[in-house]
């Protein structure tokens, strides 16, 4: 059906001739072209990374978050932030238009900054803990079963004569306790006992982390969209496909590095040192796009 009503013949290397012979008079229009300041290829790169890296942040630690600090069930934290993440999506797609608009009246770097890095670094402050209520730690309580085997089963062996009876009791017993089980093994929700930052930190408000959320949300999709197109006008008009290689490269170690990270740093040393060090990289990454930002322009090349 497609063959026959919708698709038409077309001679192909007629017109890649046509495109060829376009292409090279474009080039010798063009001259040639300068290598691309390296320096400002690292520091977008860098930025790229770092931001990439807070969206993961988003991404692995919210719900093991909210189980520990609110004592919610899993699946009921998997629900919250699941729709939470929903809305997160049309707050992105919102930003990736404002975005888009902005740059055009104004200068991109500076909407990269303050719309892009600037609300992104906040919310790594908002998150950080400063309230008074601390969480619930996790209470494990088990019954053995042995507790409740009949009286005949608990009281002592009496000493035989005979070796052999005196063997099977003891085997008995022995085969009722390795079977037993634990008839209330049940922990109460909330913080695990081996996490011991959670007896001398403050929990992140569910406010206070639904600010923080948004504001994340509202810098990361201007300051990847504006990188993106920064990291391509530096390069120039030439092929970019090895360099645009190398920018998807450096967002998925991102994304390999990331989670390793961020569960080490939350479970090991916890939310103050999460947030805290997510912030000191922001804002050195801040620092490095204000040292480049002269450099953070369009390639610049003579005509032929």
């Amino acid at each position: 059906i497609f063959l026959t009503f919708f698709f038409q013949e077309y001679h192909i290397a007629e017109k890649e001739a046509k495109y060829i012979q376009q292409q090279k008079s474009d080039d010798e229009k063009v001259g040639k072209l300068p290598k691309p300041d390296y320096l400002a290829v690292i520091c977008v790169l860098w930025t790229f990374f770092v931001i990439l890296l807070v969206f993961v942040l988003l991404e692995t630690i919210v719900v093991p978050m909210v189980i520990d600090m609110y004592a919610w069930r899993a699946d009921f934290a998997v629900t919250v932030v699941g729709i939470g993440m929903s809305g997160v999506a049309f707050i992105t797609l919102f930003m990736f238009a404002i975005g888009s608009i902005l740059s055009k009246k104004y200068d991109e770097r500076k909407v990269m900054i303050f719309l892009g890095l600037v609300p992104t670094m906040l919310s790594m402050l908002i998150h950080f803990p400063m309230g008074s209520n601390y969480a619930k730690m996790q209470n494990c309580t088990t019954e053995d079963i042995l507790a409740t085997i009949p009286m005949n089963m608990a009281t002592p062996v009496p000493t035989l004569n005979n070796s052999s009876a005196e063997d099977s009791a003891y085997e008995e017993l022995s085969r009722q306790k390795r079977y037993a089980v634990d008839i209330d093994d049940e922990c109460h929700l909330g913080c695990p006992q081996d996490q011991e930052w959670c007896l001398y930190t403050p929990i992140v408000e569910i406010w206070q982390m639904g600010i923080a959320d948004v504001t994340a949300v509202i810098g990361y999709p201007v300051a990847f969209a504006i990188l993106s197109s920064l990291y391509s006008k530096i390069l120039g008009p030439k092929p970019q496909g090895v360099w645009m290689g190398i920018l998807t490269s450096v967002g998925s170690f991102s994304r390999i590095l990331g989670p390793i990270f961020v569960s080490y740093m939350y479970t090991e040393l916890g939310t103050r040192w999460t947030f805290g060090s997510l912030f000191s990289v922001l804002a050195l990454s801040v620092l490095v796009v204000s040292l480049c930002y002269k450099r953070l322009v369009p390639m610049k090349w003579k005509e032929a």
